[in-house]
């Protein structure tokens, strides 16, 4: 059986654009105090969803989904600083958010349009 080659270490310096989840919010913790937060790793992105949103029983979702414009030494950085760190009473869980429905499974699992 054949081993797996070694993947190539990627450049640290190569633009990345990433949406991330980050779980464990508190309902205090704005926008701007993300982007603040984010602000020495990346560029937030216009796609932000989650932040303020009401579950079905009235209470504030923990998590946002952000999109980072970064690079991958500072994305790395990233997640390592902030998962598992306590900001503002929150402890903060960071990871690489799943991709989008359609982009998991492509157009050929989607059903067929009625005609």
């Amino acid at each position: 059986m054949a081993e797996p080659a070694p993947s190539k270490p990627q450049d640290s310096k190569a633009p990345v654009t990433k949406c991330l989840h980050i779980g464990g919010l508190t309902p205090s913790i704005t926008l701007a105090d993300l982007n603040k937060r984010l602000a020495t790793f990346g560029t937030m992105g216009g796609d932000i969803s989650g932040l303020g949103k009401v579950d079905a029983v009235g209470r504030t979702k923990n998590f946002v989904h952000v999109t980072l414009k970064t690079n991958v030494g500072q994305l790395a950085k990233c997640m390592n600083v902030l998962s598992g760190s306590t900001w503002k009473g929150a402890n903060l869980k960071l990871s690489e958010a799943k991709p989008d429905y359609t982009e998991r499974y492509g157009p050929s699992s989607l059903p067929p349009d009625p005609a």
